[in-house]
């Protein structure tokens, strides 16, 4: 799906102004890492719950 992305091109939508603090994504390379970047924040959250619910660390050497 990436192979299509013209990621120099212009977001098809963005969101009135005002609706988020930071200023609008220029272009869609920093769409696409935005994206993973707030993927990476939210699933790191995520895998502190699961350890903190069942007791186990997963570790991951990378």
């Amino acid at each position: 799906m990436l192979r299509r992305i013209d990621f120099d091109a212009l977001p098809r939508w963005r969101p009135p102004a005002g609706v988020f603090e930071a200023p609008p994504l220029p272009n869609g390379r920093e769409v696409v890492f935005r994206v993973l970047a707030e993927t990476s924040v939210h699933a790191g959250h995520l895998d502190i719950m699961r350890e903190l619910i069942d007791g186990h660390q997963n570790l991951v050497v990378g």
